[in-house]
């Protein structure tokens, strides 16, 4: 998102630089919820796996 900036010390360059912090904080949150996701897709496939080995165990007695 571009945020226009009224200071008058280079306007242009004043309005690139927050439109750059906003990139670089959108990316972050991004990447923050690709690490959550992959996170949580591996705990369910953790938790399908001890799942599937207590039936085994469950069934073997």
């Amino acid at each position: 998102m571009i945020v226009p900036h009224q200071r008058q010390v280079g306007g242009a360059a004043a309005i690139h630089l927050i439109s750059i912090a906003d990139a670089i904080e959108f990316l972050s949150h991004i990447i923050r919820m690709e690490t959550v996701t992959r996170m949580d897709a591996e705990l369910v496939n953790r938790s399908n796996e001890i799942h599937e080995r207590l039936k085994q165990l469950g069934d073997s007695l």
